[in-house]
């Protein structure tokens, strides 16, 4: 009972934001995301996303990014995906980019303490390359923590999270016979949702991010709803 009221307080925290930053500047995801489980450590999956900004007035991305996850370990796992997406800068003119990530997940951390809770905690370590025509190519490091409650008498599971990125080459310099790059800590964000299960193999996920560019005054503020479905061979 403890666990829910402290997740009602941070959810009611986290939400009661929206209207007052709504009218800065709100954004709003949805997708799909579809996944086919090969075997008990190989599942492979497709997620399809649109995403908007300026309080949903324009767009801001939509992609396609089929992926590949494998579990050789009770409480670790590793992913891999390729994303192709349309991004407009202005709401109107597009550019195509091209993303590869790599992550290496840690989950179910308590059961390595032989704790057994409705919590659970995993970690993830992710890398991001992103290449755009006519730009230098980004690369990133991303750490997140996320906490989620299996809640009493249901399969609902609220999780809070954060996230860390670390940016390579977010910086230039320039002197009279050199380039240099500094990598710096750019952005943090903070993530509260609900997984809702509507049948079996079939999930609703709603959520909502505050995003907040460290040094600079940009904070975006998310809301998003995502349909998980799968398949069992």
């Amino acid at each position: 009972m403890k666990a829910s009221v402290f997740f009602f307080c941070v959810f009611l925290a986290l939400f009661s934001t929206i209207n007052v930053q709504a009218q800065k500047d709100f954004g709003l995801w949805t997708g799909i995301d579809g996944k086919l489980i090969l075997s008990k450590q190989i599942q492979l999956g497709a997620v399809v996303q649109m995403r908007f900004k300026d309080n949903v007035n324009l767009r801001s991305e939509s992609f396609i990014s089929p992926y590949l996850t494998y579990d050789p370990f009770k409480h670790f796992k590793v992913g891999l995906d390729y994303r192709f997406s349309n991004n407009w800068d202005d709401g109107y003119i597009s550019e195509n980019r091209h993303r590869i990530t790599l992550d290496l997940g840690f989950k179910k951390l308590l059961g390595l303490f032989n704790i057994k809770s409705r919590f659970n905690f995993n970690s993830r370590l992710r890398y991001v390359g992103e290449s755009r025509i006519g730009d230098v190519n980004s690369h990133y490091l991303r750490g997140r923590i996320k906490l989620s409650y299996n809640l009493p008498k249901t399969k609902i599971e609220p999780h809070i999270s954060s996230e860390l990125f670390y940016h390579f080459n977010d910086q230039f310099s320039f002197t009279d016979n050199q380039v240099i790059a500094n990598h710096r800590f750019n952005k943090y964000r903070f993530r509260a949702g609900l997984a809702i299960p509507v049948a079996k193999q079939h999930v609703i996920r709603v959520f909502y991010i505050i995003q907040k560019e460290i040094g600079g005054p940009k904070t975006d503020y998310i809301g998003g709803l995502t349909y998980r479905f799968r398949w069992k061979l």
